[in-house]
C-alpha cells in the first residue's frame, strides 16, 4: 500500500508507522540494535545507561499504526558519566590536603566541616573518599566584588571573591535598608548554579532601582562563607549595565492598513496606538517618539510625538493627500535600550472598512496555547446599508484546517498540525466593504515553545528505613507534545548532607546504585542509612533545549513512626507547575501507615508564612491556605513557598515537606499608584463615553485586559477581553446609577489577573424614539461589520435603554421568571421590543461562528443583561438568546479555562433558565436542548474541581452542579446544595463510599429546575403507582382515576459515574426540593422519579420528610440510584370510588374537548389579579361558553398580566361544537367572550390550542348537546386532569405546575413519536 505523503500525515496530525522516517528524523523501525540499552537492565554492574546524547527508535505497533518511540543510550562506566564527574567536581571543590592545593591569599585550614575527598574507582564504578587535611580559606571575609543586571533586566547579580551561601531569601536580611527600599516587596535573594553567586530577583512592582545606583550589603548579612561559614563584609558595588545585548523594547502599533472616504460627513478621528507594547526589562516603557517620511504627516505629529498613541482628527485623516504613509515609533526602556517599528497605511478616495488588527501584524504564539487574532473596525466606516466580509488565507503553505476562514478574528487552533517552534506563519487578510472598496494586511505569527515542566513524586520528608522508595518523574510535561510522543530524556542525582559534615554521594556502592537514566528511580530498603543526613534527590526532564528540574528531600528513619506525603490537591486537570497566588492551596497528608490514623495528630506550619494568623485549622489531614486573608494577600508572589507537618503517633515523630512555587501576578507600576483611568468620571446616559484605559502593567507572560463593571444593582458584566489595552464604553451601555468600572490584567500563560477599579456615575436621561433608533442605526452597523465587540456593547445599550424606560422594576442580577420586569404600555414599547430581538439575534450569528470562549462570556453576559429588561420572551427571542448560552457552554466544556469567574458562568446558567422553556422548536427538543447545554456547563464545572469539591453554576430558577468524590471524601454524609438561597439539596449518604473500589471517584452531576413545566412538556411512559392503591400512572405523571395530580416541586436531576448495579440495594442519596405554594397539608404525597429510559416511577424512590425549615416547606425523597434520575414531588387526590373502600356513586368515562389559551389583560399585573379578579375572569368565561364547563387559570406572567387558562367543555356523547364554537369566539371575536367595558384592551396571545381528555366524573355534571355528524369520536388516551386547588387557584411561574397531558390530534402525535432522547446528564 502507498504511504501518506508527508505533508499530509503531518497535516492531519498523525504519525504513522514507518520504515524510511519520523516526523523531521529518519528513524529505523527495527527492534534494539545491539550496543544500545535502554536501562541500567542492559549494561554491566560497573555502568549506567547514558542518555546524554539519545539515539531515538521507532518500532512499529501493528494494533494500532503508531509507531512507539524510545530512546536508546550507551553503556557508559559510572566514573565517566558526566553527571559523576560533575557531581565530584562539586564534592571536592575547595578541599585540600597542603596549601599548595589553595589559590593565592588562601591557606588550607580545618573548619566544623569534616573534610572527605571523593574519587571513582573505574575497576568497580564505586566513589570512595578519603580524610583531607581541610579547606582553602581566604584570609578575608567574602567580600562584593560586582552587582550587574542581567540581560533581561529582571535580576542583580551579585557576585563575591568566594563561594557564598546565603540562609534568607529575604532582601531587608541581606542588602542594606537604602537599598531593600528601591527593591519591590517581593523581591527575594536566591542562590544559583554559580557558587561565588547569588541573585536578586526583582519585584515587578515597587522596583525602582536605576544603573549606577549603589547595591549595598548591610553589615551581618545572613550570607557567609561556603567553607569558612564567616559572615560577608559589608559593602557596596554600583549596578552595571548587562553584560551583552540587553533586552530591547518590541513596539506594537495598531491602527488601520488604509484610510477610505467617509460614509457621511468627515467620520471619525483615526488613532494609531501603541499602548498595547509589552513591557521591557520589566518595567513599563519609559518614552516614546514618533516620526514620519511624509511630510503631510509631520506637522501632525508635532505635538503628540512622545505619547504613546497619535490622533489624526476627522478631518485632517480625510485631507490626506492619496497615497502610502509610514509611521515610525522608537521606544525606549529604562536601560537606555531602544526598539523601532514601522507602521504603513494608505489613503484612498473610494470607502474602506477601517479595520485594525488588534496587537499588530507581527505577533508571536506558544504553540500549546494557539492564538486569537482579534480585529476592531470603527463603524463610522461601515456606510449604511452595507456589509463587511473577512477572509482569511493561510499563505505558508502548511494547509492548516480552518482556513481560508470568513470569521472577522483568526483562530489557530492549539499546537497545529505541522508546525514546529520557530515557524513563522504567514496569513493574509483582507475586510471588504460591499459596493466599495477592500483592505489587505499581511500578518505574521510565529510559534514560540513552551516551556516543559519537571514532575517529582515520591516521599518528601520523613521516610523508614525499611521502605522502598520510588520516585517517578512520569508526569513531567510537555505542553506542546502531551503525549509525550517525542521522549524526555530525565537525569537524576542525589546528594547527602548534614550538619557538620560536607556534602556526599547518596550512592557509593554500583550494587546499590538506582538506575539514574529512566522516568522513575527506586531505592530498594537499606540501600540508604538511617541518621541525620538529608537525601536530596533531584531529576532534570529535557527534550532538545528545554529542560526543567525538579526535586525532593528525604530523612531516613530507623524506627517506625507516622511517615507518610504531603501532595498538593489539584482539579481533574492536574496540577499547574506555578500555583496561582490569586487561588487558595489545598495540601493533602497521606499516611503510609493509614492504622495509624486514629492515633495521629497533626501540625502544619510554613517558614515563609505564618500559618497561625490565617483562621484555618492547622492541626487537621488537610490544609487550606487561602489565597487572602484579612483583605491581604497570603502567597508569597513568584516565590517558592515551603510548607511542613509533623505528625505524632505513639509518641513517635515524623515530618513532612512540600515547596509550591509560587506563579507571579500582574503588577501596577504606575507612579500615581493606579493603573486604570477612567474618563469622565460622570456624565448622562444618553451622550457619555467612558474611555477606560490600562496602562502601566508588567508580568512575565504577555498580558491581555479583561474590561468589565460592577453595576450598583449587584451584578457583573463583562464588556470585552483584548491584548489592547482601552475600551470605550458607550453612551447607555450602562445603565443609570453608580457603578464600579473594573479593568483586570491577565498573564496570558499563568492565566493569574490583578485588577483595578474607577468609580463612575450614569445620569438619567428621558428614553424617546430616536434613543432606540440610535440604538438600532449601532446593532445593524455592528451586525453588518460582525464586530463582536461593537454587537456586544449594543446589547447592553438596549438593556440600559430598556431599563431607563422601566425604572422601577428593572436592574435584577438573575433571571428568575418573577424578576423580570413588567412593560410599560407606551408608544415605544414595540421598538423597544424590536431592538432587543434585533441585538440577541446579532448575537446568535456571531456566536455559532466562534470559539473564542471570552468573546462568547461577553455575549452571553449581554444577552442575560437584555433579558433582564424583557418583560415577555417570545419564541424567536428564546431561541436567539438561548443559542449564544449553548454556545458558550459548549466551548467552555471543550477548552475548560481556569481563569473565568462565577459571574460569567453564572450569566450562561441564567440565560438556559430564563430562554430553555421558550424555545420553539417543539417541548420535547426545548427540553432535550436545555439538557444538553447543562451538561457542557457540568462538564466544564467538573473539571475545575478537586477531591471532596462541589460546585453550581446559575443565580434563577436553573442551577448546574457538580461534584468529585473519592472514598474518604464520602466517609460521611455529604452534602451539596445547588445555590445557598434555593434550599435545593442533596446529600450523599455514607455507604456510598463502600460501592467505590480502588481510586475510583464519584463524579456527580446535578441540575436544579425550581419550575417543573420544561420537564413535564416531554413525553415519557410512566410505570409509577399510587402507594395506596397502587393504581399506575399511565401518563407523565398523572394517576389513573385521581380526580387531580399537582406537581408541587421543581425538579432534580442526578447523573453519576456510578451505575445501578453497583448501587442495587442500598440508599444512595437524599434530594431536597422545596415545595411550591400549590402544596396542600395533609393531602397525599409522593415522590416520583424519571430514569434513563424516559419512564416515570415510584419504586427505588420514597418520601422520607416534610418539614418546614425557616419558613420553607422542604421535601425529602431517598433515591437508590445515582444512574440519570429526576426527581420531583407530587399530590394526588382519588375520586370516591378510587380511595380504598369508597362507596360513592359511580363515575363514568367520558372523552371531553379542551382548549387551551393565553389572553393579555392590560389593565392588571400579576400583583393585582387577585383571587377575585381571577373569578371574574372565570365567570366571564364560563357565561360564554354556555356549557357545563371546568376552568383553570394555569400561570400569570409579566408584561401587564398574561394569563394562560384551560377549559375543558363537559359536553355528553363527546360533543365538540360548542368548543368549536367558543374557540371562533376567542379567535374572531374576544368581546364577545370578554366584554370591552369590564376587560378593556384584552387580546388573545397566539393560538387557542384544541386537544380532547378523557375524564372520570359524575354523569350529572354532563350538559345534554345534540351531536354534529361529523364529530370525531376517538378514545383518547388516559391522562390526569388538572383540576388541583379550585378554578381560582394561581400558579406563578416557577413555583408549581398544574398537569394534565393530552394527545393532539394530527400534529400532536408526530411529537409524541419524534421525541429527541436526552442528551447527556438528562434523566
Amino acid at each position: 500500500m502507498d504511504r501518506c505523503s508527508d505533508t499530509c500525515v503531518r497535516n492531519l496530525n498523525l504519525e504513522l508507522c514507518s520504515t524510511t522516517g519520523f516526523a523531521n528524523g529518519t528513524i529505523t523501525a527495527l527492534d534494539i540494535p545491539s550496543g544500545v540499552c535502554t536501562s541500567k537492565a542492559g549494561c554491566q554492574p560497573t555502568e549506567q545507561c547514558s542518555k546524554a546524547n539519545p539515539t531515538r527508535y521507532a518500532k512499529c505497533v501493528s494494533t494500532t499504526g503508531l509507531d512507539n518511540i524510545f530512546e536508546g543510550g550507551v553503556c557508559v562506566n559510572k566514573c565517566d558519566l558526566p553527571s559523576t564527574i560533575s557531581n565530584l567536581d562539586k564534592l571536592n571543590a575547595g578541599t585540600c590536603f597542603m596549601d599548595s592545593d589553595c589559590k593565592a591569599g588562601e591557606t588550607c585550614q580545618e573548619t566544623s566541616h569534616t573534610c572527605a575527598f571523593w574519587t571513582c574507582n573505574p575497576s568497580n564504578g564505586a566513589t570512595a573518599s578519603q580524610p583531607c587535611s581541610g579547606f582553602c580559606i581566604a584570609s578575608d571575609p567574602p567580600a562584593l566584588v560586582s552587582a550587574q543586571l542581567s540581560s533581561n533586566g529582571r535580576q542583580i547579580l551579585l557576585t563575591f571573591d568566594q563561594e557564598v551561601m546565603v540562609s534568607s531569601t529575604s532582601p531587608s536580611d541581606v542588602l542594606a535598608s537604602d537599598t531593600v527600599a528601591k527593591l519591590g516587596k517581593n523581591s527575594q535573594v536566591l542562590s544559583t548554579a554559580a557558587a561565588s553567586q547569588l541573585a536578586i530577583d526583582m519585584d515587578l512592582a515597587g522596583t525602582t532601582i536605576q544603573l549606577d545606583q549603589a547595591v549595598a550589603i548591610r553589615s551581618q548579612a545572613k550570607i557567609f562563607g561556603r567553607l569558612s561559614n564567616v559572615v560577608v563584609a559589608a559593602g557596596s558595588k554600583n549596578l552595571q549595565a548587562p553584560t551583552g545585548v540587553a533586552v530591547a523594547p518590541v513596539p506594537k502599533i495598531q491602527g488601520p492598513g488604509a484610510i477610505g472616504a467617509a460614509c457621511a460627513g468627515n467620520g471619525n478621528s483615526v488613532t494609531f496606538d501603541a499602548s498595547g507594547t509589552p513591557p521591557s526589562a520589566g518595567r513599563a516603557i519609559s518614552t516614546w517618539q514618533w516620526s514620519s517620511p511624509n511630510s503631510e504627516l509631520g506637522p501632525l505629529l508635532a505635538s503628540q510625538a512622545t505619547k504613546p498613541a497619535i490622533t489624526l482628527s476627522a478631518a485632517d485623516a480625510q485631507q490626506l493627500p492619496a497615497g502610502t504613509y509610514t509611521l515610525q515609533l522608537t521606544a525606549t526602556n529604562w536601560l537606555d535600550v531602544n526598539g523601532t517599528t514601522t507602521f504603513s497605511f494608505r489613503k484612498e478616495a473610494e470607502q474602506l472598512p477601517r479595520v485594525s488588527l488588534v496587537g499588530g501584524s507581527r505577533q508571536t504564539f506558544l504553540l500549546a496555547l494557539g492564538k486569537t487574532v482579534q480585529t476592531s473596525i470603527d463603524l463610522s466606516s461601515v456606510c449604511t446599508g452595507k456589509r463587511v466580509t473577512y477572509l482569511w488565507r493561510e499563505t505558508s503553505g502548511l494547509q492548516l484546517p480552518g482556513f481560508p476562514s470568513t470569521a472577522p478574528n483568526l483562530q489557530l487552533q492549539r499546537l497545529p498540525p505541522g508546525v514546529r517552534a520557530g515557524d513563522a506563519l504567514t496569513f493574509e487578510f483582507t475586510a471588504t466593504l460591499a459596493g466599495a472598496g477592500n483592505v489587505s494586511t499581511v500578518v505574521t505569527l510565529t510559534a514560540e515553545a513552551s516551556p516543559v515542566e519537571a514532575s517529582l513524586q515520591g516521599p518528601r520528608g520523613d521516610v523508614l528505613e525499611s521502605r522502598r522508595l520510588v520516585f517517578s518523574a512520569a508526569r513531567s510535561r510537555d505542553p506542546d507534545d502531551s503525549s509525550n510522543r517525542t521522549p524526555f530524556s530525565f537525569t537524576w542525582a542525589c546528594t547527602a548532607t548534614s550538619d557538620g559534615q560536607a556534602a556526599a554521594p547518596c550512592f557509593t556502592d554500583p550494587a546499590k546504585t538506582p538506575d539514574m537514566s529512566s522516568d522513575t528511580l527506586t531505592v530498594e530498603p537499606i540501600w540508604l542509612p538511617a541518621g541525620d543526613c538529608t537525601y536530596t534527590f533531584s531529576v532534570t526532564a529535557a527534550k532538545g533545549d528545554r529542560s526543567d528540574t525538579a526535586t525532593a528531600a528525604v530523612r531516613v528513619l530507623a524506627e517506625a513512626a507516622p511517615t507518610g506525603t504531603i501532595s498538593r490537591v489539584c482539579t481533574q486537570s492536574g496540577c499547574p507547575k506555578l500555583h496561582s497566588p490569586t487561588k487558595e492551596l489545598r495540601l493533602g497528608f497521606v499516611l503510609d501507615d493509614t492504622s495509624l490514623l486514629p492515633s495521629t495528630t497533626f501540625a502544619w506550619s510554613s517558614p515563609d508564612i505564618d500559618l497561625t494568623t490565617l483562621g484555618v485549622p492547622i492541626n487537621q489531614q488537610t490544609l487550606v491556605i487561602p489565597d487572602t486573608a484579612s483583605g491581604k494577600p497570603v502567597l508569597p508572589d513568584g516565590a517558592t513557598l515551603t510548607v511542613r507537618l509533623l505528625a505524632t503517633a505513639n509518641n513517635k515523630n515524623a515530618t513532612a515537606s512540600i515547596s509550591v512555587p509560587i506563579a507571579r501576578r500582574p503588577a501596577c507600576t504606575a507612579t500615581s499608584g493606579s493603573c486604570l483611568t477612567v474618563a469622565p468620571a460622570s456624565g448622562h446616559i444618553q451622550n457619555t463615553s467612558f474611555v477606560a484605559t490600562v496602562s502601566n502593567f508588567v508580568a512575565d507572560g504577555a498580558l491581555t485586559y479583561r474590561f468589565g463593571a460592577k453595576l450598583d444593582s449587584g451584578s457583573e458584566v463583562t464588556f470585552r477581553s483584548a491584548s489592547e489595552p482601552q475600551y470605550t464604553i458607550k453612551e447607555w451601555v450602562l445603565p443609570v446609577g453608580q457603578h464600579i468600572i473594573v479593568s483586570c490584567a491577565q498573564d496570558e500563560v499563568t492565566k493569574v489577573e490583578v485588577c483595578e477599579t474607577a468609580p463612575v456615575e450614569v445620569l438619567q436621561a428621558a428614553v424617546t424614539t430616536e434613543t432606540y433608533s440610535n440604538i438600532q442605526k449601532s446593532c445593524e452597523a455592528a451586525q453588518n461589520a460582525s464586530s463582536i465587540a461593537d454587537a456586544t456593547s449594543c446589547a447592553y445599550q438596549t438593556a440600559s435603554a430598556s431599563e431607563a424606560a422601566q425604572p422601577t422594576q428593572a436592574g435584577s442580577s438573575s433571571l428568575s421568571a418573577g424578576q423580570v420586569p413588567a412593560l410599560a404600555d407606551d408608544s415605544t414599547a414595540q421598538q423597544a421590543a424590536a431592538l432587543r430581538l434585533t441585538a440577541v439575534q446579532g448575537l446568535a450569528g456571531l456566536a455559532t461562528e466562534s470559539t473564542d470562549y471570552a468573546a462568547l462570556l461577553t455575549m452571553t453576559s449581554s444577552v442575560q443583561a437584555i433579558l433582564l429588561t424583557d418583560p415577555q420572551l417570545s419564541a424567536e427571542m428564546a431561541a436567539n438568546a438561548f443559542s449564544v448560552a449553548a454556545v458558550t457552554a459548549r466551548v467552555l466544556s471543550d477548552i475548560r479555562p481556569s481563569e473565568v469567574t462565577p459571574a460569567q458562568y453564572n450569566a450562561v446558567a441564567d440565560v438556559l433558565a430564563r430562554a430553555g422553556p421558550g424555545l420553539p422548536a417543539g417541548n420535547s427538543s426545548a427540553l432535550s436542548r436545555t439538557y444538553e447545554a447543562v451538561s457542557d456547563l457540568q462538564k466544564f464545572l467538573l473539571d475545575r474541581l478537586f477531591d471532596g469539591a462541589q460546585q453550581s453554576a446559575g443565580t434563577g430558577s436553573l442551577r448546574a452542579g457538580a461534584g468529585l468524590f473519592s472514598a474518604a471524601t464520602l466517609g460521611s454524609n455529604v452534602n451539596i446544595q445547588l445555590g445557598s438561597d434555593t434550599n435545593a439539596a442533596v446529600t450523599l449518604l455514607a455507604p456510598l463510599a463502600s460501592r467505590l473500589t480502588g481510586d475510583e471517584t464519584l463524579q456527580l452531576r446535578l441540575a436544579y429546575q425550581q419550575d417543573a413545566a420544561l420537564l413535564l412538556s416531554g413525553n415519557f411512559s410512566s410505570s409509577a403507582a399510587v402507594p395506596s392503591s397502587r393504581r399506575r400512572l399511565l401518563a407523565m405523571p398523572a394517576i389513573s382515576g385521581a380526580s387531580s395530580t399537582t406537581v408541587v416541586s421543581g425538579w432534580f436531576n442526578l447523573t453519576s459515574t456510578l451505575n445501578s448495579s453497583q448501587l442495587a440495594g442500598s440508599n444512595a442519596v437524599n434530594v431536597t426540593l422545596p415545595l411550591n405554594g400549590s402544596y396542600v397539608v395533609g393531602k397525599a404525597t409522593m415522590c416520583l422519579r424519571l430514569d434513563g429510559t424516559s419512564q416515570w416511577l415510584s419504586s427505588g424512590v420514597a418520601l422520607g420528610s416534610i418539614a418546614s425549615v425557616n419558613g420553607t416547606t422542604l421535601a425529602t425523597c431517598t433515591l437508590s440510584n445515582l444512574d440519570s434520575q429526576a426527581v420531583l414531588v407530587a399530590q394526588y387526590a382519588v375520586g370516591q370510588e378510587g380511595g380504598p373502600g369508597g362507596n360513592g356513586p359511580a363515575n363514568i368515562t367520558v372523552r371531553v374537548t379542551q382548549l387551551q389559551f393565553t389572553v393579555r389583560l392590560p389593565g392588571y399585573t400579576p400583583a393585582n389579579f387577585t383571587d377575585a379578579a381571577q373569578a371574574q375572569y372565570i365567570a366571564a368565561l364560563k357565561q360564554a361558553a354556555g356549557v357545563n364547563t371546568r376552568v383553570e387559570i394555569t400561570d400569570v406572567r409579566p408584561g401587564s398580566a398574561i394569563v394562560d387558562a384551560s377549559m375543558q367543555f363537559l359536553v355528553a356523547g363527546g360533543n365538540s361544537a360548542p368548543a368549536t364554537a367558543f374557540q371562533t369566539a376567542l379567535e374572531s371575536n374576544l368581546g364577545s367572550v370578554l366584554p370591552p367595558g369590564e376587560w378593556p384592551g384584552a387580546s388573545l396571545q397566539g393560538t387557542v390550542d384544541s386537544s380532547e381528555v378523557q375524564l372520570s366524573l359524575q354523569e350529572s355534571e354532563l350538559s345534554q348537546v345534540e351531536a354534529s355528524e361529523d364529530e370525531d369520536n376517538q378514545t383518547a388516551l388516559i391522562v390526569g386532569l388538572a383540576v388541583g386547588l379550585g378554578g381560582s387557584a394561581v400558579l406563578l411561574a416557577g413555583l408549581g405546575y398544574w398537569l394534565w397531558r393530552t394527545r393532539r390530534r394530527g400534529a400532536r402525535t408526530s411529537v409524541v413519536h419524534g421525541y429527541e432522547e436526552p442528551a447527556e446528564g438528562m434523566a
